[in-house]
Order: structure tokens, then C-alpha cells, then sequence
């Protein structure tokens, strides 16, 4: 059980609020992140219909963002029965969540190649940049991404202000600077990551309205390195930020045995983060984790994005190279894992077809022969009974905190299927 220093600690972590322009988010909340039109038409649809206090906002890949946007655009001012305009849809979202634009850019430059954003006029040296050829091993690797920050270090103010200036056209509200991956191996990649961070820091006090976000990404093998970690801790301690996003390329690496090395190292730096944003109010958001953002919320952090189906894929394997087994897997509340859609078809009939999930956007569908559903109705459904199951465990996660009682939620966390993430959790 948590001690009740360990537990006060945790709750005197979090900023209430988060202000960014006009718009007030509470915290701790969550974000998901969408891949092409038909999730944002999931999302609007779901916060139309459903309780979504602790959803804030949505994070859009930069290559499709305009794309996927646009699917509700003509769902604009909407009549209600009064005759008043009411915002719907994306308008909704737009005027009332986060926006965050994810480039990718920089990501893509130390994995592959391929990593070209089309139709959108980027900054030369990115375009440079996302050119080079394709590693094979891993030395060719490194040289190739060294070779990548060589070029990136030459980034002038103008070129983030272009860059920065494609984001707001794209409406985003938490601006992130196109920051390098942070990999051991090259210290310089880490050096870079600071220098553009305040580059952009400085744009942004020259731009009325403007927010960024001190943007880091990393690898889990920086979390085997204890000096990389406090450099970065001491970095953010010194320029104290508004914000704070970490994005980690490879979080299922994780949940593997081996790694209780990087879960210990992990779990140290959440402590230092959750003192830096009780002390200075900085808000701390992590990107790209699944049912793990739990484990960061309960740890001190602000706020996590999870993907809308909570898949994390592996490195730039396509979606139809998924298995099978978990097209359309269906998030199971109670253990808090996912199980394949043919198990939850045979669970749902041996319960004389219930569903083990008692929310609007399940009820709906007992009785039925979920077996038959087509694919797009299947995707809306678990997609929307995920986002519907997170939004719960946060609430509960809330009134824990309200109530300075988390040993239930705790709990619930140490008893379901990621075990090995319970390591991570205060006072573990």
C-alpha cells in the first residue's frame, strides 16, 4: 500500500489547471491520438454522446493532420431545437481541447528513410534531412543519425518560426518544436534537443498567443542512463516551462522482464518531474502509451496521449501487417488489458450475449450477434468503448485523489495484466 507522505506528495503534484489561450484543461486528463478521418468522426461522435470530462484533446500526425481534420468541417454551426448555433464535431473540439501536431520528422530521420510530409512546404533543412538513405545495421545507423544532427544543428530561428507557422495553420494550440531523438549513444543529439527547445521558446515570446512546449523525445534505452536523465531534468529545472511533453518512440519495451533497470531509472525521474511540477507548476505530459499512462497519472504526471485504439504499433510496421488476433481487440476494463474480438464474442455469449461493459456505447449492441459486425462498425465500436474505459479509470483515478484514498485504485492497477508497470507506481 502506499504510504500516506507518499500519497500526499503525489496529490500536492498536480496543477488543477492548465491554461493554454482561452481555453482551461483540467488535470490530470488524457489525450488520444488519431490516424486517419474515420477516428476523428469516433472521437467527436463519442464526446457528443458521451460523459467525456477527462478527454482533452487530440494529437494529429503533421503528414495527414489537414486530412483528418477536415471530416467534420462541414458539420460546422449546427442548429439546435432553439435555433441558436451550437458547435459540433470537430468545431467542438477545436473550440473547447488541445490541439498538438506530431511531425514525426525528426523521429523518422533515425528509423528509416521514408519519413517525407507531403503537400506542406517544410523548412529546407528538414527537407535535407529526411532524405538520407536507409540504415541496415546498427553502427550505419548511428552514422547515418549522427550525420542527421550534424545537419540540424544548423537550424536557424527562421526556420522554426516557418515551421511553427505550419502548425498554426493546422490549428494547433501547443506548438512542439521539430526536436531530435534523444539517443545515448550521440550526446550531441541531447545538446541539439536543448538548443532547439529554447530557440523555439524564444519565437514564441515574439508571437502574441503563441505556446510551445519543451519537446522530448527518447528512446527507453536513454532510461539506462542515469547522467542523460539528469541532464534533461536539470535542463528543464533551469528554463522551467509552461509545458513539458515527453514522447517515448519504443514504450513496449517496457513491459518486458529485462527492462527493470529502465523501469527503476524511470521511476526516479517521475519523482523529480512530479517536484518540478508541484514546485514551478509545470505541466508534464507523455505521448504515445497505452494503459502505461495510468501508471505516469497515478505517478505525478499531468496527463498522457494513448492511441484511439491503444495500439502501439512497432516501428513503422504497416496496419495491415497486424496479426489477426488483434484487429479489432476489445479493451477488457477489469483486467485492464486487451483481449482478440473472437475471445469477447465467446465471453459476450456465454453470458447470454452481455457485454462486460455497461456503458451507452456497449449497451447498445447486447442482445446482437456481435459476430456479424462489418468492419467499420467494429472499429467504431471498440474504438469508442476504449476511449469510453480510460475516461473512467481517470475518473476513478480522480475521486482517489479528491479523496486521498488511492490504495483502491492502486490496487486496481497491481491486479491487472501489466504487471510488470506496478514497479514504476510510487512507494512500489
Amino acid at each position: 500500500m502506499l504510504k500516506v507522505e507518499e500519497l500526499k506528495s503525489v496529490q500536492q503534484s498536480r496543477k488543477s489547471v492548465l491554461n493554454v489561450g482561452n481555453k482551461t484543461i483540467p488535470m490530470p486528463c488524457f489525450f488520444t491520438y488519431l490516424r486517419n478521418p474515420s477516428e476523428l468522426d469516433y472521437v467527436c461522435e463519442w464526446v457528443e454522446d458521451c460523459h467525456s470530462d477527462n478527454f482533452q484533446g487530440i494529437v494529429l500526425p503533421l503528414n495527414k493532420a489537414k486530412k483528418i481534420k477536415s471530416s467534420k468541417e462541414s458539420r460546422l454551426g449546427i442548429k439546435s431545437l432553439s435555433g441558436n448555433e451550437v458547435e459540433r464535431g470537430y468545431s467542438s473540439i477545436k473550440s473547447s481541447k488541445l490541439i498538438f501536431i506530431d511531425s514525426k520528422i525528426l523521429e523518422n530521420a533515425y528509423y528509416r528513410r521514408n519519413g517525407k510530409v507531403i503537400g506542406i512546404d517544410l523548412p529546407d533543412i528538414l527537407s535535407n534531412i529526411i532524405s538520407l538513405p536507409p540504415p541496415i545495421e546498427r553502427t550505419k545507423k548511428l552514422n547515418h543519425y549522427q550525420n542527421v544532427i550534424d545537419e540540424l544543428s544548423n537550424i536557424t530561428t527562421p526556420d522554426i518560426l516557418k515551421f511553427f507557422k505550419i502548425l498554426k495553420i493546422l490549428d494547433a494550440d501547443v506548438l512542439l518544436p521539430p526536436t531530435p531523438l534523444i539517443v545515448p549513444e550521440i550526446p550531441s543529439s541531447l545538446r541539439l534537443s536543448f538548443k532547439i527547445n529554447k530557440m523555439a521558446q524564444e519565437v514564441c515570446k515574439t508571437r502574441d498567443g503563441w505556446d510551445t512546449a519543451y519537446f522530448f523525445l527518447l528512446k527507453t534505452s536513454v532510461f539506462e542512463n542515469l547522467d542523460t536523465l539528469e541532464e534533461i531534468y536539470s535542463f528543464i529545472d533551469r528554463e522551467k516551462p509552461k509545458i513539458v511533453v515527453f514522447k517515448i518512440t519504443d514504450p513496449e519495451t517496457l513491459d518486458n522482464r529485462n527492462s527493470f533497470i529502465q523501469r527503476e531509472h524511470l521511476k526516479m525521474f517521475l519523482k523529480k518531474m512530479r517536484f518540478l511540477s508541484k514546485t514551478f507548476e509545470v505541466a508534464v505530459f507523455w505521448f504515445n502509451l497505452d494503459i502505461l499512462g495510468l501508471f505516469f497519472a497515478v505517478s505525478g504526471s499531468d496527463g498522457f496521449c494513448t492511441p484511439i485504439d491503444g495500439y502501439l504499433s512497432p516501428r513503422f510496421a504497416p496496419l495491415v501487417s497486424r496479426p489477426e488476433h488483434l484487429k479489432g481487440r476489445y479493451f477488457l476494463y477489469d483486467k485492464m488489458a486487451f483481449i482478440p474480438f473472437s475471445v469477447l464474442v465467446k465471453i459476450y455469449e456465454s453470458n447470454r450475449r452481455v457485454l462486460p461493459c455497461n456503458a451507452d456505447c456497449c449497451k447498445k449492441y447486447n442482445g446482437k450477434d456481435i459476430s456479424r459486425l462489418g468492419r467499420l462498425e467494429k472499429s467504431r465500436f471498440t474504438r469508442r468503448h476504449y476511449l469510453g474505459s480510460i475516461n473512467k479509470l481517470m475518473r476513478e483515478l480522480h475521486e482517489s485523489l479528491n479523496q486521498e484514498d488511492i490504495d483502491g485504485f492502486f490496487d486496481k492497477l497491481a491486479n491487472g495484466e501489466c504487471k510488470n508497470y506496478v514497479s514504476i507506481l510510487p512507494n512500489h
